[in-house]
């Protein structure tokens, strides 16, 4: 939060709501003794949906202020559309990019920043990677390797759903 600006007075009493929430549990119309969550705030609490809003405004912008580096535009859909370098959703991020060397590592050394201001990691058991048709084998196995996300998503997955009776 002051990388993106703002005031040290304001990221302070934001995470006093974060580091000192705690909870109590009514049993049987009985409260139990107040506990500290282990791991702060989740989903679902109050104040998480800001949160997530900023965090991932930083990440978008980590995205946008080096992508010309190596990360390349991204894609569009029609010639006078608006490239897409990434898309984030709740708790998935798509970034579009030119398979390569550099922009793997790039999008390393992004992510690496991220994490070490946010706290939030990348769980490559649950990432894909979706390669053009026209992408080198060679290098399908250099992006992979680096970004050392092993599964590889198929177009052919996305269209592979049973259809509705209209469709057919």
């Amino acid at each position: 939060m002051l990388k993106l600006g703002f005031h040290a007075d304001f990221v302070n009493r934001i995470m006093r709501c974060v580091t000192t929430v705690c909870f109590t549990i009514k049993i049987n119309g009985v409260l139990t003794d107040t506990f500290r969550p282990p791991r702060g705030i989740r989903q679902g609490d109050p104040i998480s949906p800001y949160l997530f809003l900023l965090c991932s405004e930083g990440l978008s912008c980590m995205l946008k202020a080096v992508g010309p580096v190596y990360i390349s535009r991204g894609i569009r859909v029609g010639v006078h559309s608006p490239w897409i370098s990434h898309l984030l959703f709740t708790d998935d991020c798509i970034v579009f990019s030119e398979a390569s060397q550099g922009g793997a590592d790039r999008l390393v050394e992004i992510l690496d920043r991220y994490h070490r201001g946010s706290g939030q990691l990348v769980n490559q058991d649950k990432s894909a990677i979706f390669f053009s048709k026209n992408c080198p084998t060679e290098m399908k196995q250099v992006v992979s390797q680096r970004l050392d996300i092993q599964k590889e998503a198929r177009l052919n997955a996305i269209w592979d759903y049973p259809r509705r009776q209209e469709e057919i």
